[in-house]
């Protein structure tokens, strides 16, 4: 299966530990980082504890913490959260927003890190703007994933605009690269990945995102064990990430 950075469900948890599964679905992470230039990654495209560099890692390492295997299955982002209620998979990692509408049907561990909404652009007099008030224009035309969070902006701060969404962030991407619409409405560190997968193209995005939003992990609402063990883990996860840090900065003193 594909290994994507937006859309990531898992199932299996600890009881069906012999057949576990995680769904995935926009693009895909080990592919993605491998076209860009080895001289180019000057970061991971997410910032998860070392050695991660993809929600697919993160999945892998969370599994392997909790002796659980990993089954991937491809899913449309607008989907991840029904099929995790009807038990079709058992956690969802996918750049999900913790939202108070989605935590009302679900439980959240985290978060595993702090995004925004961005944009992706052919056009450098869009990625400058400072407030997406001044883009909120007729004659504008955007992307944004359906189901998303940044379907929900643009609704909300350019609805005066033409907004066309799509089932996964690759599609989005090639409407901005043939030109269809202005922009790629989406998550900051998918657009900065997107620059660098596409050298050529002239893409650029925001230097500082509109909003802050911390992405988490989706549960199952009636599970408050794997709930805890979900978010212990994570919280150990982000212990290990400061340690490394600290000790990168000033070794052994």
């Amino acid at each position: 299966p594909n290994e994507t950075s937006a859309d990531i469900a898992a199932s299996g948890r600890h009881r069906r530990p012999t057949a576990p599964a995680s769904a995935i679905g926009a693009a895909d992470v080990e592919e993605m980082y491998g076209e860009i230039p080895e001289r180019l990654r000057l970061r991971r495209p997410l910032d998860l504890p070392p050695p991660l560099r993809s929600e697919a890692d993160l999945v892998r390492a969370l599994a392997g913490a909790m002796g659980l295997e990993v089954r991937l299955v491809e899913m449309p982002f607008a989907d991840l959260l029904s099929a995790l209620e009807r038990d079709e998979v058992d956690l969802v990692i996918s750049g999900m927003t913790i939202t108070p509408e989605r935590n009302a049907r679900v439980a959240f561990a985290g978060p595993y890190m702090v995004s925004g909404k961005s944009l992706l652009s052919k056009s450098a007099e869009i990625t400058g703007v400072e407030s997406p008030a001044e883009l909120d224009d007729p004659a504008r035309g955007f992307a944004a994933l359906e189901g998303s969070t940044s379907e929900a902006f643009a609704q909300r701060e350019l609805g005066r605009a033409r907004l066309v969404t799509t089932s996964d962030l690759d599609g989005g991407v090639r409407k901005v690269l043939a030109g269809e619409v202005d922009a790629l409405i989406t998550d900051h560190p998918f657009c900065q990945v997107s620059v660098l997968r596409h050298p050529e193209a002239g893409l650029s995005c925001l230097q500082t995102p509109f909003t802050i939003e911390p992405l988490g992990i989706a549960l199952p609402a009636d599970d408050p064990l794997f709930v805890t063990g979900m978010a212990m883990i994570l919280a150990g996860a982000a212990l290990l990430r400061y340690v490394t840090e600290y000790e990168a900065g000033f070794g052994d003193v």
